[in-house]
């Protein structure tokens, strides 16, 4: 657009005072309809101007106001919008009309002003930085809550996640940093990464929101490319320094092909976070920064990329605004995914490289209960298991997540909700239950719960080594107890889910012994499954 601007007078010499140009065109005989942001021509005199504002009187006539106009327009001619006659020019003679820029300012830092956004509205912050929006557009005034914590102060919780190691690379605990360390030789093809096994659960209509902690020491090699995020193999999002470009992606393979969409630093459409932008925060990748993601689904919705600033303020650096912006839908196939870290040679790398991760969260951005899709319930029939007094605890009944779940790797939930024991016999019977692997177990012959299930049952297995015996529990003889083992946490402590390796299946086993003798028990569990 034409920027002028009038002067106090002595209109020769006066200071000049910043203005835009309006011209009010008035119009007749209106046959269509006038939009904001149309470009209008004469179709006689081909002048031509944008509309910006729109006065209607009847149902016929009235004016527009239109910024940018190039030309005179004529009384009676057609006012056209591409190419096709709207209405007619009502007037000879036109009111031109110069708005004054006004502009807020600090008066001690005049490049301080205030902005405004592309929808007219004005933005907002406080000292301690801007309000922080939920990907829903909610102002966030209570707390997130966490679905997930990874802290590695006093180990590197091996246990909750899948290394991976190639051509040399290694995965380690930094015992005095407290951190989980990457490291990869020069060696084209090595690979590390730390997949965890839990996947989070989305919540359809409320925020998934991440935050890691990570510093690289360099700020970025040929060859070797890391990325961190909530992603796996397939879908997901993430950071990625691929050589010492840095930039944002989303994962997806909707089409039946993982394909990464990437926005280097460059081309960040918020703030690019090198200086030049906002509060002229630079980012300095080799440095320890916060990182975060937050994410709408709902298949088209928006994920923002961010860092946090020395003082503490958000900052936004990038948005993929996925509504109303492509005809695949949706922009990944899920939004329940793995966090993970990952460093990989694409080439031979100039010397060893290393990625460290600190820590790490998930949350939803809003308390939301994770409510499972589906109920479901086992038990040891009608034939009672016999256990003894003089061996180890004899495995009643097992249940373990499927590998995949109607043709896709199965990423849901077997949350425990209740189990009863109960003593038949006439001596006391110690139960336990805990988690362990088939290889810890002999005679086991898993079977599908059925097809609307994502487990499989055992009550076959003879024997059993618990890896972890997570509670034991004394019952009478005659006795049945019920326990109920939902907690109100979304860190639940009977939870059970396929290894992010998508092979391994752990188990969750109740075994029992007779104290004193030989007993008859049973058992039935009833858990719910989110997927």
């Amino acid at each position: 657009m034409t920027n002028t601007y009038v002067q106090v007078p002595p209109q020769s010499t006066g200071k000049k005072v910043a203005t835009e140009a309006r011209t009010k065109l008035s119009y007749d005989n209106l046959t269509g309809v006038f939009s904001l942001g149309q470009t209008v021509t004469g179709g006689t005199s081909g002048a031509t101007g944008k509309i910006t504002g729109i006065n209607i009187e009847t149902t016929v006539s009235g004016s527009i106001v239109i910024e940018d106009r190039i030309g005179n327009f004529t009384d009676d001619e057609n006012i056209e919008v591409a190419s096709t006659p709207i209405a007619l020019v009502n007037g000879s003679s036109f009111e031109t009309l110069e708005s004054q820029k006004m502009v807020l300012q600090d008066p001690d830092n005049p490049s301080r002003m205030q902005k405004i956004d592309r929808f007219g509205a004005t933005l907002n912050t406080f000292s301690g930085g801007a309000p922080v929006f939920s990907p829903f557009g909610l102002m966030m005034v209570g707390e997130p809550q966490s679905i997930k914590q990874y802290r590695f102060a006093y180990g590197g919780n091996d246990d909750g996640f899948w290394d991976q190691e190639i051509s040399g690379a290694s995965v380690s605990w930094d015992s005095l940093a407290g951190l989980i360390l990457l490291s990869n030789p020069t060696t084209n093809g090595s690979h590390s990464s730390r997949t965890s096994h839990f996947y989070h659960p989305y919540a359809p209509g409320t925020g998934t929101l991440v935050e890691l902690s990570m510093t690289i020491g360099d700020i970025g090699k040929a060859n070797v490319t890391r990325r961190w995020g909530l992603f796996d193999d397939d879908n997901g999002v993430f950071f990625e320094l691929d050589g010492t470009t840095f930039g944002v992606g989303i994962r997806s393979n909707v089409d039946g092909t993982a394909t990464d969409t990437i926005v280097t630093q460059s081309n960040f459409n918020t703030d690019k976070a090198d200086g030049s932008d906002s509060l002229a925060f630079s980012l300095d990748v080799s440095k320890g920064n916060i990182y975060w993601i937050d994410l709408q689904w709902l298949g088209v919705g928006r994920v923002r990329f961010g860092v946090i600033e020395p003082n503490g303020s958000r900052i936004i650096m990038h948005d993929f605004e996925n509504a109303n912006s492509s005809s695949v839908v949706p922009y990944m196939r899920t939004a329940t995914l793995p966090m993970r870290i990952e460093q990989e040679n694409t080439g031979t790398s100039g010397s060893t490289s290393e990625l460290r991760w600190i820590c790490g969260v998930v949350k939803h951005t809003n308390n939301t209960p994770i409510i499972g899709s589906s109920n479901h319930t086992a038990n040891t029939g009608v034939s009672l298991v016999t256990v003894d007094g003089t061996s180890d605890p004899k495995p009643i009944i097992s249940g373990r997540p499927k590998q995949t779940f109607n043709g896709h790797p199965n990423r849901g939930i077997v949350r425990l909700r209740s189990v009863s024991y109960t003593n038949f016999g006439t001596v006391p019977a110690l139960f336990t239950v805990g988690s362990t692997l088939d290889a810890l177990m002999t005679g086991e012959s898993f079977t599908s719960h059925g097809s609307d299930s994502i487990v499989e049952i055992d009550t076959n297995a003879t024997s059993v080594t618990f890896s972890h015996p997570q509670s034991s529990r004394y019952v009478s003889a005659g006795e049945t107890i019920t326990v109920d083992a939902q907690a109100g946490s979304q860190v639940h402590e009977y939870e059970a889910y396929l290894f992010a390796d998508g092979i391994t299946q752990p188990v969750i086993c109740w075994a029992a012994v007779g104290i004193g003798g030989s007993t008859d028990v049973g058992v039935t569990i009833n858990w719910e499954e989110i997927t």
